[in-house]
């Protein structure tokens, strides 16, 4: 479907990919139920797109940058663990 978009100038080339994740968040989305606020630790164009369609479905959303969740993930076992090795 994507590709014949692109095909038939519906949708630039260069947005196919772009148009493509629209379409899996949207699938992946649709049904939820969840009512508790929700959590994307992503990449921040990812998040992004998850916290747009989200706010949409009118669902509360907290974007968490994943590489500071990673390295404060990271300093917690270290502080935890193996601080005292040292």
């Amino acid at each position: 479907m994507a590709r014949t978009q692109a095909l038939f100038n519906k949708i630039p080339q260069e947005l196919v990919l772009s148009y493509l994740s629209g379409i899996l968040i949207g699938s992946e989305l649709a049904d939820l139920k969840y009512t508790k606020p929700i959590y994307i630790v992503a990449e921040n164009k990812l998040s992004e797109r998850y916290v747009k369609a989200l706010k949409i479905l009118k669902h509360t959303v907290i974007s968490v940058n994943s590489e500071q969740c990673f390295l404060a993930g990271m300093e917690i076992i270290f502080q935890t663990h193996y601080k005292a090795l040292l």
